[in-house]
């Protein structure tokens, strides 16, 4: 079961998101704002990430910073509210993987954004563990 971080200031948005992701099977933390959200990344290793960017005490574009420099495998998908198209651009600049604009009206759309987003993880932590096994190998024959 993957675990989704979701990090929202807002209580009836997070609520409703953390529903609709659990009925779907997955395992839902939660976090409030930047700061909570950020302590749980390195406390509850989420699969994946979903923050919102405009929030209080840390804004979702620096848990997008903070979330690639601790751990780049880690796909992070922003949902805002803030829905012009350089904002978006500015997410993905930084390292965002994709953005959905709220209000959501289509929750298909984030459950297939979620579902690639997911296997984007998936591949990147597969990848890294292939290569991990081939410097090992490569250190086996040079020490031989």
């Amino acid at each position: 079961m993957s675990k989704i971080l979701i990090i929202e200031d807002d209580s009836a948005v997070l609520d409703n998101m953390s529903y609709f992701l659990e009925e779907l099977g997955y395992q839902v933390v939660t976090a409030q704002n930047g700061r909570q959200g950020l302590i749980l990344v390195h406390s509850e290793s989420p699969d994946l990430v979903i923050t919102d960017l405009r929030m209080p005490v840390v804004d979702g574009f620096q848990v997008v910073k903070e979330v690639i420099r601790y751990e780049p495998e880690l796909t992070v998908v922003v949902i805002s509210g803030t829905g012009h198209i350089k904002t978006a651009v500015e997410a993905s600049r930084i390292g965002a993987w994709d953005f959905v604009v709220k209000p959501v009206l289509d929750m298909g759309v984030v459950e297939h954004v979620i579902e690639r987003a997911l296997e984007r993880s998936r591949l990147l932590k597969e990848n890294r563990c292939h290569k991990e096994q081939l410097e090992q190998f490569e250190f086996d024959d040079i020490h031989r």
